[in-house]
C-alpha cells in the first residue's frame, strides 16, 4: 500500500438534514487487515523519514 495514497470512500450519510462525508471512516474498523496494512505503512513511513533528533522532539511534545 502507498504510504503517500489513503483510499477513501464516498460515503455521504445524512445526519439531521445534513449530509456528511465521511471518506476515511473504513479506517475506523482496527481489525479489517486493510486497515492494519495501512497503520503499518504508515509506521514504515515514520521510521524512514522522521526518526532522529525531529522524531524525540515529536514524541516528547505528544507525551507532555
Amino acid at each position: 500500500m502507498n504510504t503517500f495514497y489513503t483510499k477513501h470512500d464516498e460515503l455521504i450519510e445524512e445526519v439531521m438534514g445534513v449530509r456528511v462525508s465521511d471518506p476515511y471512516r473504513w479506517l475506523e474498523d482496527e481489525k479489517n487487515p486493510k486497515v492494519k496494512e495501512w497503520v503499518e505503512a504508515q509506521n514504515m513511513h515514520v521510521e524512514r523519514n522522521l526518526r532522529g533528533v525531529s522524531f524525540d522532539l515529536f514524541r516528547d511534545e505528544l507525551a507532555s
